[in-house]
Formats: C-alpha cells, sequence, structure tokens
C-alpha cells in the first residue's frame, strides 16, 4: 500500500529559509504562505489570531491553528542532549522519524495524523530544531476519555476488549509504538457499541526485527499505567483477553506474557502492578 501525498523537498528561495534548514511539504500544501509559516518561530506563530498554545512535555513546543480551512498542529522539537543533536545528523531529526512511523502506520492501515510538512535544522548547536506539522484527527486521549466519561462497566470492559484487538492488530503487523501510553492513543466512539483507535507521538514507531518480543512488552507495560484508577481490574483482564486470543501464535506462551507484563510494568513505574491478578 502507497501512502499518498508523499512529502517533497521544498525549495525555500524568498521565505527567508535559515542556512543548513530543510523542508518537506506535500504537494498540496506547497505554496508561499504556508512555506513561511514553516520557517516562523514558535513565538512568531503563537501571536497569529486563531493560534493556540498547547501543554505539552520539556523541550518540545505544540500549537493548534487554523490554516487554508483546516486545523493544523505545529509540533517543535528541541535536541535535548549534544549527543541527540550528533544522532540526529545521520538518522533524522525527531520530526523526521515521526513522519516515518506515521507513514509506516499509514502502510498497514493504522490511524494516525496525517503529516503535512517537516522542517529540519541539522547542526551540533544548540539551533538545533525540527519541525512536524499534522492535520487534526477525530479523537480523544483515552486517558481523558477516560477520566471524564466515567463508563459504566459493562462499556468499559467493551472498550477494552477494542483496544486489545487493535494493540493485536498493530503487533500483528510487527510493528511497535514504543511510547504507547494512554495519552498517546486517542478514541472515538463510533455508535453504540463500537470504537476507533489512532494513534498520536510517531518518532518510536518502528519494525524492531528480532527485538520485537522486548517491544512488545515495552507497549504492554506502558498501558498498563497502574495510576489509572478509574480502569476497572475487569476492563484490564478484557484486554489482555482480546489482545491473548487475537494473536493465536501466543498458544501457551500467554501466560508468560503475561507475567513479563505485569514485571515490566513494575519495573516502569516503581510499584506493584496486579495486572495478571485473577486470568487464566
Amino acid at each position: 500500500m502507497t501512502v499518498k501525498p508523499l512529502l517533497k523537498l521544498a525549495l525555500c528561495r524568498g521565505t527567508d529559509c535559515p542556512t543548513g534548514s530543510s523542508i518537506w511539504v506535500a504537494p498540496l500544501w506547497k505554496n508561499h504562505d504556508f512555506l513561511r509559516l514553516l520557517v516562523s518561530g514558535p513565538d512568531d506563530l503563537a501571536q497569529r489570531p486563531g493560534c493556540e498554545v498547547l501543554p505539552t512535555v520539556p523541550n518540545t513546543t505544540v500549537l493548534r491553528m487554523p490554516c487554508l480551512d483546516n486545523t493544523l498542529y505545529f509540533k517543535y522539537f528541541k535536541a535535548e542532549t549534544e549527543w541527540g543533536r550528533i544522532r540526529a545528523m545521520w538518522r533524522g531529526s525527531r520530526a523526521y522519524r515521526a513522519w516515518q512511523g506515521a507513514r509506516l502506520l499509514l502502510e498497514h492501515g493504522l490511524n494516525t495524523p496525517e503529516v503535512v510538512a517537516i522542517a529540519e535544522c541539522k547542526g551540533t548547536g544548540r539551533g538545533n530544531f525540527s519541525l512536524l506539522v499534522t492535520l487534526e484527527i477525530s479523537g480523544i486521549p483515552l486517558r481523558t476519555y477516560l477520566r471524564e466519561q466515567q463508563l459504566a462497566p459493562g462499556r468499559q470492559a467493551r472498550l477494552a476488549s477494542a483496544l486489545g484487538l487493535e494493540i493485536a492488530r498493530l503487533h500483528g503487523c510487527c510493528i511497535t509504538h514504543g511510547d504507547l501510553h494512554p495519552g498517546n492513543v486517542l478514541v472515538e466512539e463510533k455508535g453504540k457499541q463500537g470504537f476507533s483507535f489512532a494513534y498520536l507521538d510517531t518518532e518510536r514507531v518502528s519494525k524492531p526485527g528480532t527485538k520485537l518480543n522486548r517491544h512488545i512488552i515495552k507497549d504492554l507495560s506502558l498501558l498498563n499505567h497502574p495510576n489509572l484508577g478509574y480502569i476497572s481490574q475487569r476492563a484490564r483482564l478484557c484486554f489482555l483477553k482480546a489482545y491473548v486470543q487475537a494473536n493465536s501464535g501466543l498458544g501457551d506462551t500467554a501466560r508468560v506474557l503475561l507475567r513479563d507484563i505485569e514485571q515490566a510494568s513494575a519495573k516502569r513505574y516503581g510499584r506493584k502492578t496486579e495486572f495478571s491478578k485473577g486470568s487464566a
């Protein structure tokens, strides 16, 4: 499956493109006004009418703004360390890797926001940065959805089962997310019974090959966040049951998988979890 439109390297003539910068833009977005936005800093964009600065993690800035009858998300990444800046010189910036991760998901029919542009300024100096621009996609972060909706036990179990099938589909493509916490999964209701899902923050998405099982355990342990008190034990077990049943190749290793998930979760979050308690 080919994902279109592909991003094309843009010529920056007349847009004050900084020396050492590169810009890739989807063909439908390749116009002078949009290129000017890409070479603007986050502080300048934040002053534009309708632009909203969103909460995010350190070393990133996220803006949401209307543009050409669409809503766009501008995510600026800063290199966190000198070693990170050096690595980006040969493996690509964080924005570039997020674009590649998004393409990998879309090529396998998995939902994620469409990337319309990336920009990067490589080098070892502190001015090193990269920018990812995506279209808005429907859905609410899973963490927010669960907290706000206060689902009845039956619907919570149906959501967990649907999510288990979705993550099994992701891993069935030999793809792992790498940062699969509940804030990076969007959920959208589809009628009274159904749900659809999409993935955010795709810079760690990969096909890890021989290390697949280790990366799968990481994904599942991230989803098993013990601080999600509004997730019942029943729902957690419904998720695992759906996931294991959808992965027929697990066979008798399912118990080992559950044990490994519990151990990885306890190590990651510094406390004992009860993910596998009572599971068959």
